[in-house]
C-alpha cells in the first residue's frame, strides 16, 4: 500500500519552496488564492498565502541590503509632459552619486556594474492608466504589481542594462493615462514623490529610498507689514 506524505509535512515542504522562489525583487512571489483558483495544489496555495502576507509591504520583496545610501545612484526630480493623445509622461532623472567605497561584492559595486531594474511604490487603483515604460525615449520591460488588501503597487522598469558610466542623466519614464494623469495620482501624495529601490540583476540588492516631490512648494506668504506709527 503506498502510503501518503501528513498534511503537515506537505504544507511545510510547500512553505519552503515558496519561500525560495518569492527571496528576492522579483515578480515570482504568487498572489494570495483567488476563489476557484489552484496553483500546485492546496499545500502551495496555503504557502502563496503565507508569503503574500510576509511581503505585501513596501517594497514587497526580500532583499540582503535595502539601504539608500549604498547604492552609487539617486532619482532626482520628476517631471511632467503630455503627448499628443493626452497622456502624461511621467520621467526620473538618474544621478551618479559618486564611486563606491566599499570592496568588491559590496551591493555599491554590484549596482555599478549593471543597473537592472528601478521600481516605484505607486497606487494599485492606478493600475488601469499604465500604458509603458521608457528609458529615454526607448521602450522598457516593465510590470505593475498589485497585492492582495493593500491600495500600494510596485511598478518596476527593467532591462535598463545601465553602470555607473552611462547612467548618469538618463531618463526612466512611464506614460499613465488621463485617469491617472499626475504624480499626485500615482504616487498617492500632495508631494507626487514616489518611493523607489534599484536593483542588479541578481535581485539581492535592492536600495529603498524616499522620492523627490515633483514640485517646489509655494514660498510661505511675506509677513504682514507692521503697524503703521500713530
Amino acid at each position: 500500500m503506498e502510503l501518503t506524505k501528513p498534511p503537515l509535512l506537505a504544507l511545510l515542504g510547500a512553505i519552503v519552496l515558496i519561500s525560495a522562489i518569492s527571496a528576492s525583487c522579483s515578480s515570482q512571489v504568487l498572489p494570495s488564492r483567488k476563489l476557484g483558483q489552484d496553483y500546485f495544489g492546496a499545500a502551495i496555495v496555503q504557502a502563496a498565502e503565507v508569503v503574500d502576507v510576509a511581503t505585501k509591504s513596501w517594497p514587497f520583496c526580500r532583499c540582503t541590503d535595502y539601504t539608500c545610501g549604498g547604492s552609487p545612484y539617486s532619482l532626482g526630480q520628476p517631471t511632467s509632459s503630455r503627448d499628443s493623445k493626452g497622456n502624461s509622461i511621467m520621467c526620473w532623472p538618474i544621478t551618479v552619486k559618486g564611486p563606491c567605497t566599499s570592496g568588491p561584492g559590496s551591493c555599491c559595486n554590484m549596482l555599478a556594474e549593471n543597473l537592472h531594474k528601478v521600481a516605484f511604490k505607486v497606487q494599485a487603483s492606478c493600475k488601469s492608466a499604465f500604458l509603458g515604460a521608457m528609458l529615454d525615449g526607448k521602450s522598457r520591460s516593465a510590470q505593475y504589481e498589485t497585492f492582495t488588501n493593500s491600495s500600494d503597487a510596485v511598478l518596476k522598469v527593467t532591462n535598463l542594462g545601465l553602470n555607473i558610466a552611462t547612467a548618469a542623466g538618463r531618463q526612466v519614464c512611464v506614460t499613465m493615462a488621463p485617469a491617472c494623469g499626475d504624480l499626485q495620482l500615482l504616487c498617492g501624495n500632495a508631494e507626487g514623490s514616489c518611493a523607489y529601490y534599484q536593483a542588479e540583476p541578481t535581485l539581492t540588492c535592492c536600495p529603498t529610498c524616499t522620492g523627490s516631490q515633483s514640485y517646489s512648494p509655494p514660498s510661505p506668504p511675506p509677513p504682514p507689514p507692521p503697524p503703521a506709527s500713530p
